[in-house]
């Protein structure tokens, strides 16, 4: 039986240690340079990269999100994160070089962050959206990366199921369908939404 899902994701992971490390510069660079694909790597060695293509509905549905976080952030949090899409790219503490679809850093993070490319501050929280091109199982692991760094929350928000996958370090992964209210907890706080009434 033929594997489904990698008729479907396009992604192509490259082992540069021979040629030595790159830097998250070069690796910003790159992507830059490239923009039909998405570069994340794994450590300063190895690159992991993907087509960037995305159906319209994907587009949107992640566009929605990020306004409602927006809104959010304005005026309940009163403006104390930055959000981010999926072109800001993080750097962390191994090296490896990321690029999440949705980004939350508390500014106070940032007030003393050189200025650069690349972000070298741990994200409060991170959403990753799994499209009709991406591989679920390569999704899970790259949130459980997150989870080895600490990120203090994540979202795999998965269409095909109608659900998303909620990662809260040294905690036990939780459910919640799109119909249900989807709380952002501690980190997000008095964030609430119901996917289901902004995704199409």
């Amino acid at each position: 039986m033929q594997n489904t899902e990698n008729q479907v994701f396009n992604s192509i992971r490259l082992d540069l240690s021979a040629l030595g490390e790159f830097t998250s510069d070069q690796l910003v660079e790159l992507s830059a340079k490239n923009p039909l694909l998405k570069i994340e790597s794994e450590g300063r060695t190895i690159l992991i990269i993907k087509t960037a293509m995305n159906h319209l509905n994907n587009q949107s549905n992640l566009t929605e999100l990020l306004i409602e976080l927006g809104i959010w952030n304005k005026t309940i949090n009163e403006g104390k994160g930055k959000l981010l899409d999926s072109g800001g790219s993080i750097e962390f503490s191994d090296g490896s070089g990321k690029m999440p679809d949705i980004t939350y850093i508390l500014k106070e993070k940032l007030r003393d962050h050189p200025k650069a490319k690349v972000l070298l501050v741990r994200p409060d929280f991170v959403a990753e959206y799994v499209s009709t091109f991406d591989s679920l199982t390569e999704a899970k692991a790259k949130m459980e990366f997150y989870m080895s760094q600490e990120v203090p929350l994540a979202w795999l928000i998965v269409p095909k199921e109608t659900q998303t996958y909620i990662y809260e370090p040294n905690k036990d992964v939780r459910k919640c369908a799109f119909d249900q209210v989807l709380d952002g907890g501690e980190v997000l706080k008095d964030f609430k939404i119901v996917l289901s009434q902004i995704f199409e």
